[in-house]
């Protein structure tokens, strides 16, 4: 899901093709853009849960599990509690790349989670993966999160340079400009 959120997004940003498709209108284009990422992650989640609810489940000891389901859960209130914080800081429209469509936030965000980490909903999501696995003793769930967290990072990668050149002073100075002849018309 990140590495295709991405590659639209990006080819949002250069062509304006799904703006153009809602009538020029960069808000509408966006939130479309969300609903469609919102409906893509439910089914990745749809079918994550179902793979890991049939497959083999790996045994421990009893003092092991009980060791595993309690880190796990620990860990599945930090993943949340990154995930929620990242959701508070950005809103819909700072989640799913309205940015790249030019609905920008006032600068770039750097408040918690963002003040410690770089990519806050990607690392809590891996989390969220790894936790829901060994909660349920799932080899085929940690594979998945090894796969995920994967597609992650090099949707971090792919992320991060956009980022930084949407909220770029001269950017920034571009959609502000073209805001303004928006409101003249």
């Amino acid at each position: 899901c990140p590495i295709t959120w991405n590659i639209v997004a990006r080819y949002e940003f250069k062509t304006k093709r799904l703006t153009n498709l809602c009538g020029n209108n960069k808000y509408l284009a966006a939130d479309v853009f969300a609903h469609i990422l919102i409906e893509m992650g439910i089914v990745r989640n749809y079918l994550f849960l179902r793979a890991i609810s049939t497959n083999e489940v790996f045994y421990l000891s009893d003092s092991l599990d009980t060791i595993v389901g309690i880190l796990s859960t620990v860990f599945m209130i930090v993943g949340f509690i990154i995930n929620v914080g990242s959701y508070w800081q950005l809103g819909i429209h700072g989640i799913y790349y309205a940015d790249y469509f030019g609905v920008l936030m006032d600068s770039k965000v750097t408040d918690f989670p963002y003040n410690i980490l770089d990519n806050p909903l990607y690392l809590g999501s891996e989390i969220l993966f790894y936790s829901i696995s060994f909660k349920n003793r799932s080899v085929t769930g940690i594979v998945l999160s090894v796969l995920a967290q994967i597609m992650y990072n090099i949707a971090s990668y792919l992320e991060m340079p956009m980022t930084e050149l949407i909220y770029s002073k001269e950017n920034m100075e571009k959609i502000s400009k073209e805001n303004k002849l928006i409101e003249y018309k």
